[in-house]
């Protein structure tokens, strides 16, 4: 992991805000971002497009930083791969008694892309989302840069936000960054503080409302869905950033949403497209 983060800020600053997709938030923060997916059913990981078609475009060979970003790149989203799935196994166990089968049924049933029976088969049938983000804040310190939101997907496994330098001869250490704030069950803002035992952390989203907790049975305690926000640190050293890696695990795109005749493709198509045309969300 932090083979692969302490050089995603210099490789993503090599390869430049004209090919690298960036958004401003109104703190002053500016997030850099490469993104990609994986289909752990169809396809299995995807390649980080941004970086590729910029080597190509500029016909010119990677940069030191890109080099070494791409290093373990593989072995560490493999990593990622098999602990989601372990969770996803382990949360099915844990619920399976609770759900009724199928899960999730599909307009594909019959096929081999069928009906979705527990949460092991929605996770392995969806499609996940990965982002490696770069933050840095030139507003005011403590402003906060993400407000409370639930993630629109089942859950997300992430790695806690980490501060890096994008300058090769600086001597600091990697180190972990706060500014990450959960809702607890009672309202309250927590700061999360993690260590450098926490590699992984996984965060349900607000699937478990669409197609969880809706359907338990026998008084199983529900799935919560956690309320973040971030307030990225300000930074003297114009060369550090926070960075932070993201898997967001979406439900099958052919699985029908529950009392819907849509399917979750469907869904998700609509919400972006009113996005588009601000509308908001619908």
């Amino acid at each position: 992991k932090r083979a692969v983060m302490s050089h995603l800020h210099a490789c993503i600053m090599d390869a430049g805000d004209d090919v690298v997709p960036t958004q401003r938030f109104p703190d002053g923060t500016v997030r850099r971002s490469l993104a990609t997916s994986t289909s752990p059913a169809a396809g299995g990981p995807q390649p980080l497009k941004t970086l590729d078609e910029f080597e190509a475009l500029a016909g010119r060979s990677q940069s030191d930083s890109c080099a070494r970003f791409r290093e373990r790149l593989s072995a560490f989203r493999s990593a990622v791969d098999v602990a989601t799935g372990r969770f996803a196994e382990r949360l099915s166990a844990e619920m399976g008694e609770s759900l009724p089968k199928p899960l999730l049924s599909s307009r594909a049933a019959g096929s081999e892309h069928g009906d979705y029976q527990d949460i092991k088969e929605v996770v392995a049938g969806g499609e996940h989302l990965e982002h490696f983000h770069s933050y840095q804040k030139s507003g005011v310190a403590g402003e906060e840069t993400i407000e409370f939101h639930t993630d629109q997907g089942f859950f997300i496994a992430f790695t806690p936000g980490m501060i890096v330098s994008s300058d090769p001869s600086s001597k600091d250490p990697v180190e972990l960054s706060d500014g990450f704030y959960v809702q607890d069950s009672n309202g309250e803002k927590v700061l999360m503080e993690f260590t450098g035992e926490d590699d992984l952390v996984f965060m349900m989203g607000d699937g478990v409302n669409q197609f969880i907790n809706n359907k338990l049975v026998d008084g199983h305690k529900g799935l919560r869905a956690t309320p973040h926000a971030l307030t990225v640190p300000f930074q003297e050293d114009a060369s550090k950033a926070r960075v932070w890696y993201g898997r967001m695990v979406l439900p099958p795109g052919n699985a029908l949403v529950p009392s819907k005749s849509s399917t979750f493709s469907e869904a998700r198509q609509i919400l972006v497209d009113s996005i588009s045309k601000g509308q908001g969300m619908p």
